[in-house]
């Protein structure tokens, strides 16, 4: 797309500006860059940022003194299998049939994978049972360095690799240095690479069209991502219950004027839903983020959802645009009964269905007086509407 100077981008804000004044730039993350996985995954564990500066066999060993040729380059770019490796993932009782039907002894008390089983694709066509399958796909991850997909010479650390079996077995040392690693790669090696790479992109787009840009930098984001949308003046995405940093919420009082405020997205639960997923957080967004004392309620009343909605509404966010999911939960009477089938999208599970539909017509919401005399002193109130 560079090489034209991003002409189909371009194109397509001009039409869209015909209709819209400001767009959504859903996982504006990926503008810096990409998770990829090799096409013989099916999990995203042994995938790789895209673009990313990937490191040498000297670098590894020179600045983080792990002696990777020293030791053998299998011990870290293939699955570390070992007998014990293989009970705690699939019981003792299964050893023996695991390694006969999956693996080859290499020595030193080393296994592989059979070359019909040596890839995840493999794994999921073969008929096996679950248990089996996602077990064999564990040990396939078990992995600490990942080869470069267009230089094999240079190397990736696997991410989360501090969760694997495999770092487990180093001692202390070793992992400290492995960890040292895995935080500059993630966290500085491409922090100003990824920079670039936004900088190449998104002012083109923004400077496409007078449409106010907007973007999804939801979760834990690097810091060069709100830098980069603060200077150009994009609006950030901000759900008080996912913050960007390590606290148990976002601020409202803290958020900048260039953002767009939520209560939900279609990725979350609706508010009431949220409400009845964990009561330990809840209680704790109760007391601390409210600030109302007792215990908190199993389920969020009208009142409940009245007060996070205006506390929403106060904020000094540019837009506050809710789910209308959220705004009928302030109503006993318009809600839906079941708030959990109010989510529109649930990301972890592949085989959901996007069929939400509003359980009320527009036209009753429209000539409901009652409700729509009380929606416009609830939003005068914070001075949003006049």
């Amino acid at each position: 797309m560079a090489e034209d100077g991003y002409a189909w981008w371009k194109k397509r804000l001009t039409a869209m500006s015909n209709y819209f004044d400001a767009y959504r730039l859903d996982h504006i993350l990926g503008f810096f860059r990409i998770w990829q996985m090799p096409e013989n995954s099916v999990r995203g564990l042994l995938g790789q940022f895209l673009p990313a500066i990937a490191l040498s066999a000297e670098e590894i060993e020179n600045n983080y003194g792990i002696p990777l040729r020293q030791w053998g380059l299998e011990r870290f770019i293939n699955p570390f299998i070992k007998d014990w490796v293989i009970d705690e993932i699939f019981g003792r009782d299964n050893r023996d049939w695991i390694i006969q039907t999956f693996l080859d002894y290499i020595g030193n008390g080393n296994y592989t994978f059979q070359n019909e089983y040596n890839n995840q694709k493999k794994v999921e066509k073969a008929q096996l049972e679950d248990w089996v399958r996602e077990g064999l796909y564990k040990l396939q991850e078990n992995i600490i360095l990942l080869k470069d997909d267009e230089n094999p010479e240079k190397y990736h650390p696997r991410i989360s690799l501090m969760q694997t079996i495999s770092f487990r077995e180093f001692g202390d040392d070793y992992k400290g240095r492995l960890e040292k690693l895995y935080n500059d790669y993630f966290y500085g090696r491409n922090y100003e690479f990824w920079k670039e790479k936004a900088y190449e992109k998104l002012p083109v787009l923004k400077d496409a069209t007078n449409m106010l840009a907007c973007g999804e930098d939801l979760g834990m984001v690097p810091a060069n991502v709100p830098d980069v949308m603060n200077h150009l003046n994009i609006l950030r995405l901000i759900i008080d219950r996912m913050p960007s940093d390590n606290r148990f919420v976002s601020p409202l009082n803290e958020v900048a004027y260039l953002s767009v405020l939520t209560t939900s997205s279609h990725d979350t639960s609706p508010l009431r839903a949220w409400w009845e997923e964990n009561h330990e957080e809840i209680q704790r967004y109760y007391n601390e983020v409210m600030g109302w004392y007792g215990e908190a309620p199993y389920y969020a009343s009208a009142e409940i959802i009245q007060e996070i909605v205006k506390r929403h509404l106060n904020s000094n966010a540019m837009m506050v645009i809710l789910p209308i999911q959220d705004w009928l939960a302030m109503s006993e009477q318009l809600r839906k009964e079941d708030a959990k089938s109010e989510q529109i999208n649930i990301p972890a599970n592949p085989y959901h269905y996007w069929n939400y539909r509003l359980h009320c017509q527009l036209e009753t919401l429209i000539d409901n007086q009652d409700w729509t005399e009380f929606l416009k002193k609830f939003i005068k109130e914070s001075k949003r509407a006049y």
